[in-house]
């Protein structure tokens, strides 16, 4: 995160200073982060501003100096109030020795000569001019030489992993090399949208960042498929979004949020028994900067599958603290679930992609159903249920309301383990042929449906309490095998956890 994030600061103050003095504009603006095996190192190479000497020996001879913080006290005065600089929560240059056990900068100033910056990591370090490396235009280059337990930085895809998280809001290209017959998420993704990777003689630059910050966009300047992309970015989910959602909101804390529903389950159910669910699914942006994705409490356990980001303006990265960031779903949860509500519903209006969606989520649903009484009506709008009516179709139970004849006083509703038994059971009743039943197939079904008497219009009531002793029997012929089925599982993992 941290050297990104300072070379973007770097990028930054030649667009800067392009505005109010003559520089080389025909340089592009870019990041390049390239491993290399053979000798044990990883660079990261940008296009900005560069140091001079004395700005080598005054900005990088302290461990815990910020140089960001540094060149806005430099600028002071003399820019415009509103340039960011996205490096203020790095905690310096310093942190590559986290990694590395050696680390050397090359650096060239548009206004002074080519030096070489080196250090162990120790109390001290040399600079000298580079007259024998190869020349810079202008720039740094940080070459980090990895210690033996961090090799795992030469891994392109590992790379590309943590550059996707981190640096995804920098504005600036960020390319990662990519050697020959090695295989990225981020080399898939330019090859499914037909860009043309920058060739080298033993692999490829690829980018690994978006190429348009979304989130300083209006909904109405971005494409579906910048919001397809976007959320591929987020979750490497192959599948675009069932629906999505797109929006800025001023309060308490001003921030743009996009909320995603993907088209499966797949990724929670892995994640489930090893975390809380929905720790992992809302990312968490501060100008510009990365801060965390545990971040439960802006949505509910329910809606848990919801994928999505928040990028805020506030608070001022140099005041945040645990306690700030503790406090920021409070502010930022009621419009979040709000406009989670709004897109579902808005999901629901087409039949196709409702039920796509009621059978990746279902259980998600019903556990709302039972967790949170306040929102029981809107959860209820997104049930879906078979009934003797429907046939291989689900209804809402707004239409369920709708289509039921007049005479019908009630919402009748019977149990089964599949909409065949639920049809079996059904035929111990003699009700006029018109009278519509829901059938209650799933487990959390029964209790779902009784919590719904707070929200209908009409009574509920469920039919199996009324069955004649031959279709009690019926229906305990039919439960049983799956009752024993449970028994076995439970049984056979208390044994596994003993």
């Amino acid at each position: 995160r941290d050297l990104p994030s300072n070379a973007s600061d770097a990028l930054d103050l030649v667009h800067y200073n392009a505005l109010v003095a003559k520089l080389d504009k025909d340089l592009p603006l870019r990041i390049r982060v390239i491993p290399d095996e053979e000798s044990n190192s990883l660079v990261v190479w940008d296009s900005g501003v560069g140091m001079r000497k004395a700005d080598l020996v005054q900005r990088l001879n302290q461990v815990h100096r910020l140089g960001t913080r540094q060149m806005i006290s430099d600028l002071q005065g003399q820019g415009p109030s509103s340039l960011q600089l996205i490096g203020l929560l790095s905690v310096g240059f310093f942190t590559s020795f986290l990694v590395a056990d050696k680390v050397t900068v090359v650096t060239k100033h548009s206004q002074d000569r080519q030096y070489l910056w080196q250090s162990s990591g120790n109390d001290t370090f040399t600079v000298q001019e580079d007259a024998e490396g190869p020349p810079i235009v202008r720039g740094t280059q940080i070459i980090l030489h990895l210690k033996p337990d961090c090799r795992e930085f030469l891994n392109p895809a590992r790379l590309d992993d943590v550059i996707r998280l981190h640096s995804c809001v920098i504005e600036y290209p960020v390319y990662l090399f990519v050697p020959a017959g090695v295989r990225t998420f981020g080399l898939e993704e330019m090859e499914r949208l037909n860009y043309t990777p920058e060739i080298t003689a033993d692999g490829q630059f690829i980018r690994v960042n978006l190429d348009r910050p979304l989130w300083h966009q209006t909904p109405e300047t971005v494409t579906e498929e910048e919001y397809e992309r976007f959320y591929r970015h987020l979750t490497k989910d192959w599948e675009p979004p069932l629906a999505y959602c797109h929006f800025f909101c001023e309060g308490d804390v001003d921030f743009t949020a996009f909320l995603f529903v993907p088209h499966h389950d797949e990724f929670m159910l892995t994640q489930e028994f090893e975390q809380p669910p929905g720790t992992e699914n809302m990312k968490v942006y501060i100008r510009g900067v990365y801060i965390t994705q545990q971040v439960d409490q802006c949505l509910p356990h329910y809606l848990s599958f919801i994928r999505g980001a928040i990028f805020a303006e506030d608070p001022p990265l140099d005041q945040l603290d645990k306690e700030t960031l503790a406090h920021l779903p409070r502010h930022v949860r009621p419009k979040i679930m709000s406009k989670c509500f709004e897109m579902l519903h808005e999901l629901m209006k087409d039949e196709t992609t409702a039920l796509k969606f009621f059978g990746a989520f279902a259980s998600y649903l019903k556990r709302g159903m039972n967790e949170d009484p306040e929102l029981i009506s809107e959860l209820a709008d997104l049930l879906l249920f078979h009934t003797n009516q429907s046939g291989s179709a689900m209804i809402s139970l707004s239409n369920y309301l709708q289509k039921k004849p007049r005479n019908q006083s009630e919402v009748l509703f019977v149990t089964g383990c599949k909409p065949a038994d639920c049809e079996t059971t059904l035929k111990q009743f003699s009700l006029p042929a018109d009278f519509e039943v829901l059938f209650v197939v799933d487990p959390f079904d029964e209790s779902t449906v009784m919590r719904l008497n707070a929200v209908l219009p009409l009574p509920i009531r469920c039919l199996n309490t009324h069955l004649s002793p031959k279709g009690r029997q019926a229906l305990f012929d039919i439960k049983q095998p799956l009752q024993r089925e449970f028994q076995f599982h439970a049984r056979t993992s208390a044994e596994m956890i003993a």
